[in-house]
């Protein structure tokens, strides 16, 4: 469990509803998309408004968490989730999920752009950028 302070789609600032003692995020690989409190995921895809045909899909703004002072960019080609729908045409589909839950999970969306590091027994998390993104 970690603790980030922040979310924003380009420069706007998206209302986590997390109080003075910031947000709660798991970083997990058992799941795809980055999951989080539905009215907070609600406004990210609004911001973004994936176009599920792919267009203007490369003109959208990063998704950037920040820890602390550190920010956490999650660039359009790793947010957007590419699909071959029936018929072979290509589907795109933001990688965000809402829940009812206050606690975010950073799954696999989270994971592409940034490589993470558990260090159990000093209870620390690092991350450190894909050089794939």
């Amino acid at each position: 469990m970690i603790t980030f302070n922040g979310c924003k789609v380009g420069t706007d600032t998206i209302d986590t509803n997390c109080g003075a003692s910031g947000c709660r995020a798991i970083v997990d690989s058992g799941t795809s998309y980055i999951v989080g409190p539905q009215k907070a995921i609600s406004e990210i895809l609004s911001d973004l408004n994936v176009n599920q045909n792919c267009n203007g899909v490369s003109n959208l703004p990063n998704v950037v968490f920040s820890i602390g002072s550190q920010n956490y960019a999650i660039p359009n080609s790793i947010y957007v989730l590419r699909e071959t729908a029936l018929g072979g045409a290509t589907v795109c589909t933001p990688g965000f999920s809402g829940s009812s839950s206050s606690d975010w999970i950073w799954g696999d969306v989270f994971i592409r752009a940034w490589y993470a590091i558990f260090d159990h027994g000093s209870k620390k998390v690092g991350f450190a950028q894909s050089i794939n993104v």
